[in-house]
């Protein structure tokens, strides 16, 4: 009986543990709508919102810059169409995968993924590639990825901006390009 007693009050636990984050995961949804449906839907903003929740903590509640960036990211790296999840196939580091184009060298690099034991470089983009549809997971390493280069940035956002897309004018024209959207949202990523 003891032992019934104990695992209805841990469910009890469970319950309001889940119920808290699913409420932290609609404030951060609040707050990073971007007015394009492709990119509102719960599969993209609702799981941007809980990967930046799992991954920066309760602070998103209070300062949505976060998910905000990853969300025009997002838009950027897809062209306003997350549904695209396959690029840069070929490039010698790519293929990129999901919403977010993680690069196939940055997951390694990053331990997102382990490439096959004693694959071929072909068998090792294929494997990659296989992994694109996989829209959740895209979300979370593009989260990762971001995180990662916020730490490199020492968490000036507009620097990590730039450094998710690499280095050189390119990378500069797209960190502009972001912030000017966040401008007409009426964000601010510094």
């Amino acid at each position: 009986m003891k032992a019934r007693g104990a695992l209805k009050a841990a469910g009890g636990v469970l319950l309001a543990g889940g119920v808290a984050m699913a409420g932290a995961e609609l404030v951060v949804m609040a707050a990073c709508a971007t007015g394009k449906a492709q990119l509102d839907r719960w599969a993209i903003r609702g799981r941007v919102a809980l990967e930046c929740l799992r991954t920066f903590g309760p602070k998103v509640l209070a300062d949505p810059t976060y998910p905000r960036a990853m969300m025009l990211i997002i838009e950027r790296e897809s062209g306003g169409n997350p549904s695209h999840y396959l690029g840069d196939a070929t490039l010698g580091g790519g293929p990129s995968i999901g919403a977010g184009n993680v690069y196939r060298t940055t997951a390694k690099d990053l331990g997102l993924w382990t490439p096959p034991e004693g694959a071929t470089i072909d068998q090792e983009r294929a494997a990659y590639a296989a992994l694109a549809s996989d829209e959740a997971l895209g979300i979370r390493w593009a989260v990762k990825v971001f995180a990662s280069k916020l730490k490199a940035s020492g968490g000036d956002v507009p620097l990590a901006i730039r450094l998710y897309n690499g280095s050189g004018t390119a990378a500069e024209s797209y960190r502009a390009a972001v912030l000017s959207r966040a401008s007409d949202l009426g964000w601010s990523l510094a």
